[in-house]
């Protein structure tokens, strides 16, 4: 991801504020074609880098190396399209995404122990949609 994963601290926040940095303009407008934005880098991101992840692991020595962000990516970019278009509930899909993809409760840990690039992304992607089920029933619910 441009080389985001290589930023000395907290790299996978840097590539979930990337994608989050995208979507945003979209949601402070509040445009009705908000969710192309993120749809789009869902997209990109996973068809780029399921390839680019598998080579990445086949020479490391690592199952998901921190510097590798496109799974963050993908995940915060599933997040902000599941959740409404608006910049506060965006800020909340970012802190959301974070906390499932940092603390990775049940089933999101289990996920990760999938082999190759299947497992880089695939506990991302829970933890995305996750957080954006929760941002889809919490304005009916508050």
């Amino acid at each position: 991801m441009f080389g985001l994963g290589r930023f000395p601290v907290f790299p996978g926040t840097i590539g979930s504020l990337f994608a989050l940095a995208l979507c945003m303009p979209f949601a402070f407008i509040e445009c009705p074609c908000a969710w192309v934005v993120p749809a789009a880098l869902l997209v990109v991101s996973v068809a780029a880098g399921f390839p680019a992840v598998n080579r990445v692991l086949a020479t490391s020595e690592s199952s998901d190396p921190k510097w590798v962000v496109v799974d963050e990516v993908a995940g915060q970019s599933l997040a902000l399209l599941i959740s409404p278009a608006s910049w506060k509930w965006y800020l909340a899909a970012l802190l959301l995404f974070r906390f499932f993809d940092i603390l990775k409760p049940f089933p999101i840990n289990r996920l990760e122990k999938l082999k190759g690039a299947t497992g880089v992304f695939a506990d991302d992607l829970a933890a995305g949609t996750i957080s954006g089920l929760i941002l889809i029933i919490a304005p009916r619910v508050l």
